[in-house]
C-alpha cells in the first residue's frame, strides 16, 4: 500500500511538473504559472514526491510555482469544486462518490 501511495505521489509530482494553472506559493515569480495542490491529511510520506520536487526546484525548472495546501475538514473534493486546488490527494471512494455526483473531477494514477 505505501508503494502504491509513494507512486501516486511521485506521479502528481511529475504530473505538476508538466501542467501549467492556478494559486501561489511562498516566493512569487511573474514568469512562473501558479498552481495548487491540497493535501488529504497532514503531510506524511505519501506527498513525498511533492515535497522532494519542490525543495529540489523541478517545479520551477518547469515553469510552475506550487503552493501546497493543508488539509481542509471540507474535504479535498469540495475543495477543488469550488476551485480551491487545483490537484488534491484522495481517496478512489471519495472520488467515485465525486464523479456519480458529477462534480467534473478527474482521477490520475
Amino acid at each position: 500500500m505505501r508503494r502504491i501511495a509513494t507512486a501516486l505521489a511521485c506521479a502528481l509530482a511529475l504530473t505538476l511538473a508538466g501542467c501549467a494553472t492556478g494559486s501561489s506559493s511562498a516566493t512569487r515569480d511573474p514568469e512562473l504559472k501558479n498552481t495548487s495542490v491540497i493535501l488529504d491529511w497532514t503531510p506524511n510520506t505519501n506527498h513525498t514526491g511533492i515535497y522532494v520536487a519542490q525543495e529540489k526546484g523541478f517545479y520551477r525548472e518547469a515553469g510552475l510555482n506550487v503552493k501546497v495546501m493543508g488539509f481542509s475538514k471540507s474535504g479535498v473534493e469540495s475543495v477543488m469544486t469550488a476551485k480551491g486546488a487545483d490537484f488534491g490527494f484522495s481517496g478512489t471512494d471519495s472520488i467515485a462518490s465525486a464523479k456519480a455526483s458529477n462534480l467534473g473531477i478527474k482521477m490520475v494514477f
